[in-house]
Parts: C-alpha cells; sequence; structure tokens
C-alpha cells in the first residue's frame, strides 16, 4: 500500500522505540506497548485500503497474533540477552481480501491448544482460527510468519 513509510512511521508517541521500515513490512520491538502500534496500524491500513468493514476483526487478530509474537520473542531474547523485535505486514491481495503477516525470530510454531475455564492466555489462536477465513505458519530461516487472511 503506498504512502505507507509517512502513515507508519507517525504512530509511536511520547518517546517510543522508532519504527523500522523494511520495504512493507513494519519492524516494532518486542514490548507490550507495541501489539496497541500494531493495531493501530492494522485498523489505519485496513481502512485505507477501503476494507474498514475488517477492521474489527482484523484488530483482534493482529492483536493475538503480535501478543504472542512480543511473549516468544522476549522469551528467547532473554536467554540471548539481546533486544528483540517482530514485523508486521498488511497487504491488500488481489482479490480484495486483507491479509495481516506477524513474523518473528522465536522458533516455535504457534499451535492451538485447550485452556482451562480459568487461565488467563491460550486461547489467542483459537480466535484467530474463528475470526479468519484462513490462518497459518511459514517457517523461513530467520524465524517464522504467522499469518491471517481477512475476506
Amino acid at each position: 500500500m503506498s504512502d505507507r513509510k509517512d502513515r507508519a512511521t507517525s504512530l509511536p508517541e511520547g518517546g517510543a522505540d522508532p519504527i523500522h521500515l523494511d520495504d512493507d513490512r513494519v519492524h516494532l520491538p518486542a514490548r507490550d506497548a507495541s501489539v496497541s502500534i500494531a493495531r493501530r496500524i492494522v485498523i489505519r491500513e485496513v481502512s485505507w485500503a477501503g476494507r474498514a468493514d475488517l477492521a474489527d476483526r482484523a484488530e483482534l487478530i493482529v492483536s493475538e497474533l503480535a501478543t504472542n509474537s512480543v511473549r516468544e520473542t522476549l522469551r528467547e531474547t532473554r536467554r540471548a540477552d539481546e533486544q528483540g523485535s517482530f514485523s508486521l505486514l498488511v497487504r491488500l491481495l488481489a482479490d480484495k481480501a486483507v491479509r495481516i503477516e506477524v513474523g518473528d525470530r522465536a522458533p516455535g510454531e504457534p499451535t492451538p491448544r485447550e485452556a482451562a475455564a480459568l487461565d488467563e492466555g491460550g486461547r489467542g489462536l483459537l480466535l484467530v482460527a474463528a475470526m479468519s477465513d484462513e490462518y497459518g505458519c511459514a517457517r523461513h530461516e530467520g524465524g517464522k510468519i504467522t499469518w491471517a487472511v481477512l475476506r
């Protein structure tokens, strides 16, 4: 989506870490506050693409995917004593569907699990599966990209 660099780089507020761009992919620091930035980026991008009808589902999906990525990245960077990050890409596909991609360098693939009734977590991928038309995970040399498609 054109002009993404101007829109995305204007999002951090009040001393937040800068957003780094690699082509159209946005790189955010692995912090809880970055999940909120990812949500704002996705809402802006789907609205800008003329798919505001997908904004609520897209916001929930990116929230779950980004939260998982932050948790896994922090777990890995604590072992490696480094600052981690995750990436976000929102694409409008040829059929006007929206694809949301969240990437990180954490080694494991996300897998849905059964959460007990009182568990605070463990339902994220079940929500992603329920709210998206397709979702999955693709491994690459530097980590993985978890994605969801909304039509």
